[in-house]
């Protein structure tokens, strides 16, 4: 306004499009926005400290390096003259790699040493408590000593250990996993109190920690405080539940006859199978006896109406399912003998499991979930996300209004109720989702910044995941209106928002020629090959099989020499299925010159693999 004034300019005029104000207030905009991009993506000590942990890369070496005979020879020395700085200096070290080694030097004191060994780990003597081993200012040292106090099953720490949670420091970060874990052998009344008070931390990582912690417990001891979690826990549900099934597998739970602990059973599995598909192998099925729950589930989803024991049961079936089809051994027994459940059996259970629960009044039951009054409880939300999944599962279209109805941005399970609305696919769900996502973001806004290669930090992580969630949701929709919204959206400057766009707009296009030919998916499957994030890279690789776009067949040889082996894996995968839409010879013109310089005897592998593929075809 003070400048309007000594401007003695109309506001109106100054601001109006294509002034120079205007311009200059656009472009500082535009540069404030590109704050938000993340260059580089820093790697996350702590992140880097818990996927090691919780994946078992644990380092190991043999006992007679010279390393270890030092490391040994200075705690020693340091329990056997009473050094509390001494035995902090030798504690400076990697605990994922020294674990075992320091326990092992630990185990050979007398039983009178190493009571003196909690003492000096504990670290009264020294007046500061940032240079006491158990709650030092190097996260490794203070680590090494809450390992060693669980170790030697010092109980005394419990006096020190609960405060340490709370530390937001560096130091208290990083140790926290270590901390918790402690806590969890020593098995005192006070340390399961204090760990029950942080399974609630706003930190995922720290709620795993937690609960695997909890899980070292008598299962007895701590039902409520786990299966709360396991109930309550949305981002890393994977890891929550491979940690507890370390310690209590989930027949234990099942088996049980006790109502809270069957929930809490068919949320490990759940978990456990999420795992299986994204973050662990397929090996930690069999290993925590997944299988074997099938027949007690079955029992239980076809005896009730409760949405989580029968959303478990189908996520069981559905995965022996598709192993059985891959010729997988599923049968419910550790060692896998050569005969399990078939293909049709497994089949013919899911069927009856689905028809049983639709048979249910599931209308009156989603209807009470809906009740805001009843978002308070782990319980109740576990409920309410199963029922939703399963109404996307099932296409329960009859349950499309009260869903509708329900999408509003401050509803607690906002995703998992976008996703259901999209699998159930009615055309009356489109305008609601295009409204919600307009409302929570400006697209005009984030499509006006360069397109990122990196990650990017969102300012608003919610809206941004909900966001994702409705470019994928609306892959089932082939209206123009949604063609529009997902073309406009593959301009947007996070790669993960372009990758979903373009792949739910090839889906869309791929069966629809009329929307395809008026909507050019070719040329957007084009500039998706040359966009510079492998991510969307990849999502363009797949769109231009699927939808047979054989005139991108130069962009996609380009891709062969993609530095990230994920891409150009993918290229590969896309020419051969192009070399069977017809394009055989066009792929052999341009794979041909290049063989002959390829350097790289995988890729010339593939390439020679590729090029017989493509003269069989001809």
């Amino acid at each position: 306004n003070l400048l309007c004034l000594l401007a003695k300019v109309d506001r109106n005029e100054l601001f109006m499009p294509g002034s120079i104000l205007a311009n200059l207030v656009k472009r500082a905009r535009q540069v404030l926005l590109r704050l938000r991009e993340r260059p580089s993506v820093a790697a996350d000590e702590c992140l880097l400290e818990h996927m090691l942990l919780y994946h078992g890369l644990i380092g190991s070496s043999p006992e007679n390096q010279r390393e270890f005979r030092d490391v040994r020879a200075d705690i020693l020395a340091a329990v056997e003259h009473k050094s509390v700085s001494t035995l902090a200096i030798a504690l400076k070290l990697p605990p994922l790699w020294w674990e075992d080694k320091l326990n092992s030097v630990f185990s050979e004191l007398p039983r009178e040493k190493q009571a003196l060994a909690g003492e000096l780990l504990m670290g009264d003597s020294e007046e500061l408590p940032e240079n006491r081993p158990v709650s030092h200012s190097d996260w490794r040292v203070r680590s090494n000593a809450a390992i060693l106090l669980g170790f030697l099953g010092f109980e005394r720490a419990n006096r020190v250990l609960p405060g340490l949670l709370n530390d937001t420091s560096n130091s208290g970060r990083m140790s926290f996993c270590y901390v918790a874990r402690s806590l969890g052998k020593l098995q005192t009344e006070e340390g399961k109190q204090a760990l029950a008070e942080q399974i609630n931390h706003p930190e995922p990582w720290f709620r795993v920690d937690v609960i695997a912690a909890l899980s070292l417990y008598p299962l007895a001891k701590v039902i409520e405080p786990i299966v709360k979690a396991l109930q309550a826990e949305r981002e890393l549900k994977d890891y929550m539940a491979v940690a507890v099934a370390k310690n209590h597998l989930p027949m234990e739970f099942i088996s049980s006859g006790n109502e809270q602990l069957l929930n809490g059973g068919c949320e490990l599995v759940i978990g456990i199978l999420q795992a299986a598909s994204n973050t662990f192998s397929e090996e930690v099925v069999f290993d925590t006896r997944c299988p074997d729950c099938l027949e007690p589930l079955f029992d239980v989803a076809l005896a009730t109406s409760e949405p989580l024991p029968v959303a478990a049961t189908l996520t069981l079936l559905d995965w022996l399912l598709l192993k059985a089809q891959a010729g997988a051994k599923v049968a419910p027994a550790r060692l896998r003998p050569e005969s399990g459940p078939s293909a049709a059996t497994l089949a013919s259970q899911i069927a009856q499991v689905s028809k049983s629960y639709m048979n249910t009044d599931v209308g009156e039951g989603l209807r009470r979930l809906l009740n805001r009054a009843n978002f308070q409880t782990p319980e109740q939300l576990s409920s309410l996300r199963c029922t939703l999944q399963l109404a996307g599962r099932l296409r329960l279209s009859n349950l499309e209004p009260l869903l509708r109805k329900a999408l509003q941005p401050d509803f607690p399970l906002l995703p998992e109720l976008i996703e259901a609305l999209g699998a159930i696919g009615e055309t009356s769900t489109v305008n609601p989702l295009l409204a919600l996502a307009e409302s929570i973001v400006d697209l005009n806004e984030r499509t006006q910044l360069p397109k990122s290669k990196q990650p990017v930090a969102e300012d608003h992580i919610r809206e941004a995941k909900v966001y994702w969630t409705i470019l994928g949701a609306l892959r089932k929709f082939d209206s123009e209106e949604v063609v529009k919204f997902l073309l406009k959206a593959t301009g947007d400057f996070a790669p993960d928002k372009r990758a979903q766009a373009l792949t739910s707009l090839a889906s869309v296009l791929a069966n629809n020629e009329p929307l395809k030919a008026r909507f050019a998916l070719t040329n957007v499957i084009a500039e998706g090959l040359r966009d510079p994030s492998p991510l969307v890279q990849l999502a363009a690789l797949k769109g231009a099989a699927a939808s047979r776009c054989g005139t991108t067949v130069s962009d996609i040889v380009r891709l062969i020499d993609a530095q990230e082996n994920t891409v150009s894996k993918e290229a590969f995968n896309a020419l051969s299925e192009l070399s069977k839409q017809g394009y055989s010879k066009e792929i052999s013109e341009l794979v041909r010159p290049k063989l002959k310089v390829q350097r790289q005897k995988h890729k010339k592998r593939q390439m020679e693999d590729l090029l017989a593929a493509t003269s069989r075809a001809t």
